[in-house]
């Protein structure tokens, strides 16, 4: 596992693929780690991002989300339609029990089309230090990329614990092939440097048998500015959508609520679509409210 990870993360070529499908949903925390965070022992991203994630944790949460894009220095050559979009998400998680899980809700309307998304998450442990889970989801989406079209797709997640600091994971995005276009395959780390600062670092790719045409890779630093105030900072280079970009953000996180804030900036890796020019970048700006239970 740790050989393939090391592969995927030194992976490099300069091809890339047209995307003009639906970025991914993420969470506002997501958004402010550029993505990253598989190993990450996480409640609410458990829903969308690594169902086994949640087996590790003891909090149930109702939690909303709400993000909006804004092409920056637009282009002469773009038309009125598509400048703007955003996205809307609510999640609801239960870790009570043995097996835990969720449910969530998001619309995304995005340069590429819009995208309407129910899903239910379900993990277990697997040995002690290590657990396993499904994400079963409802889509119907609108798109250029798909055209419109109506499907469920399963997510897979693994996480091991592997010490008090160090935490890895896999996560296979689109199980069965629904969408090629849209399967991922991550592995992850997430360290802890000390009492204060965590690292995490993702790699991947979405082809099985070229690893570098659509590979990709995310990292990000958290640190823990106060009591109950974290600071976040993520980078990003995938070839599946042909962007890159950073991203900051910073929480507050109280007994019974959590305020999130986080931006995102995207630019296109080469120029092979029109949904978005290559003089172009679009910043989204994302904020969230979590329910403690």
């Amino acid at each position: 596992m740790i050989k393939w990870f090391i592969l995927l993360i030194c992976c490099t070529t300069k091809a890339a693929l047209s995307f003009d499908g639906i970025l991914p949903y993420e969470t506002t925390q997501l958004k402010s780690q550029s993505g990253a965070g598989i190993a990450s022992l996480l409640t609410n991203e458990a829903t969308i991002l690594n169902p086994a994630s949640v087996v590790f944790t003891n909090q149930s949460t109702l939690y909303y989300e709400r993000s909006s894009f804004d092409i920056d220095e637009k282009s002469d050559q773009r038309s009125s339609e598509f400048q703007e979009g955003s996205n809307e998400g609510f999640i609801a998680v239960d870790s009570s029990n043995s097996v835990k899980g969720g449910a969530n809700y998001s619309y995304q309307k995005q340069a590429g089309g819009s995208k309407l998304t129910y899903g239910l998450s379900l993990a277990a442990p697997i040995a002690k230090t290590a657990a396993a889970g499904f994400i079963f989801s409802h889509n119907e989406e609108e798109s250029i990329l798909l055209g419109r079209k109506i499907y469920t797709q399963i997510d897979f997640g693994y996480t091991h614990v592997l010490s008090d600091r160090i935490t890895f994971a896999l996560t296979i995005h689109d199980l069965t092939h629904v969408n090629p276009e849209y399967f991922k395959q991550t592995a992850g780390i997430f360290y802890t440097v000390n009492a204060f600062l965590d690292l995490m670092i993702d790699a991947g790719s979405g082809d099985v048998k070229n690893r570098e045409k659509k590979s990709f890779n995310k990292w990000a630093a958290q640190l823990q500015a106060g009591k109950n105030f974290y600071l976040r900072y993520g980078r990003f280079y995938d070839r599946t959508i042909n962007f890159q970009g950073d991203s900051l953000g910073a929480s507050w996180i109280g007994p019974k609520f959590a305020l999130e804030y986080a931006v995102k900036n995207y630019e296109k890796i080469l120029e092979n679509t029109d949904t978005i020019f290559m003089e172009e970048s679009f910043i989204e700006t994302s904020f969230a409210l979590t329910v403690l239970f």
